[in-house]
């Protein structure tokens, strides 16, 4: 099926399907907070250290990682800085927590770049142009290498399983980017558009009219959980690349 950016849901139903889920916010009205089955008892507590050689971490990276983990499968999360940069992690989880923690790692830097189709991968290209790998089998693509917009743009992001029976990533611009995003989609009809994800392609839908609204989807080929954490990535803003877990630890249980 060929990937599409469309018109998506009102800023509300986006923010709602972000911190409940699609299936728990029919008519936009987020459910009830209770407790999970899977947080009820004793559930494994871990300390993690996460960081790296280049990067000092400071209190702003904090509140971006504690924003990404924030979704189910957390029981409770506390951090603190060291003076060396990095940061102390300790969570409570059902899950693995390595599998939980680190595709949050990632920096989650979202950029939109045209398509030159005009070139193609391995050929010698002119300055200003680069070629960037796709997700999965896609290949690769020849793009600007100066991005036409920046994810700063986006104001509200979720994960939807949509009608094609597929999942997809719902996003709402703030209005300076859906004016430039009106801008874009008008100048480039009839061609693609690169939505760039930590310096892959993730899709390169092609445009088949404006997009005005300021609001649109963008459809691949996610799982669910990957649909997910990329809604999380994409609603905390960026961190630092070079992020990794340094060492783990479980913990005692307690009450």
């Amino acid at each position: 099926m060929e990937e599409t950016v469309t018109e998506g849901a009102s800023a509300a139903l986006l923010l709602c399907r972000l911190l409940f889920g699609a299936a728990e916010c029919e008519g936009g009205m987020p459910p009830a907070m209770v407790p999970t089955d899977e947080c009820a008892g004793l559930v494994p507590r871990y300390e993690l250290v996460i960081g790296s050689d280049e990067v000092v971490l400071d209190q702003d990276a904090v509140v971006v990682l504690e924003d990404r983990l924030a979704r189910p499968g957390l029981c409770s999360v506390a951090t603190r800085l060291n003076a060396d940069g990095t940061l102390v992690l300790e969570i409570a989880t059902a899950e693995e927590p390595e599998a939980f923690v680190d595709p949050m790692l990632r920096p989650g830097t979202l950029t939109f770049h045209a398509v030159v189709p005009e070139y193609q991968p391995g050929e010698t290209l002119p300055s200003g142009l680069t070629t960037l790998p796709g997700t999965d089998d896609q290949g690769d693509y020849v793009v600007e290498e100066e991005p036409l917009m920046h994810g700063d743009a986006i104001e509200s992001v979720a994960a939807e399983f949509t009608s094609y029976g597929q999942w997809a990533i719902n996003i709402a611009f703030s209005r300076k980017g859906a004016e430039r995003f009106g801008q874009i989609t008008s100048e480039l009809l009839g061609q693609p558009l690169a939505i760039v994800f930590d310096d892959r392609v993730l899709s390169a839908p092609m445009i088949h009219e404006p997009i005005l609204g300021g609001r649109g989807m963008i459809s691949g080929s996610f799982s669910e959980s990957e649909a997910h954490e990329m809604a999380a990535i994409l609603a905390s803003g960026p961190l630092p690349p070079g992020l990794s877990i340094l060492s783990i630890e479980a913990l005692p249980l307690t009450e």
